[in-house]
Order: structure tokens, then C-alpha cells, then sequence
């Protein structure tokens, strides 16, 4: 799934629904991303947390 949101409440808020909604399926992962000032991409979130 993408999504595109102009705000970032909104998208951590569709985040955290999608992690509800789909968390449970064999393999979900889930990735929340910014793009910055230099079209690079910025990881702000992932779930399953797999930095730890």
C-alpha cells in the first residue's frame, strides 16, 4: 500500500491504522517516510521496529 498525505498528523494517524489493520498478516511491514528538502527520503517510522 502507499499513501500520500499532506500533513504529517495525518499520515502518522493513517500509520498507525494500517499497523491495526494489517499487523497481522504474515510479513506486514510497515514504513513511514518524509521527503526532504534534496528529493532524498527519510525514514521517520518502521513497524516491526528492525533497528533494535
Amino acid at each position: 500500500m502507499n499513501g500520500w498525505w499532506s500533513t504529517r498528523v495525518t499520515a502518522e494517524r493513517q500509520y498507525q491504522s494500517w499497523i491495526g489493520s494489517y499487523g497481522s498478516m504474515p510479513g506486514a511491514r510497515f514504513t513511514l517516510v518524509e521527503q526532504g528538502a534534496d528529493t532524498a527520503w527519510i525514514e521517520l517510522r518502521a513497524w516491526p521496529d528492525t533497528k533494535a
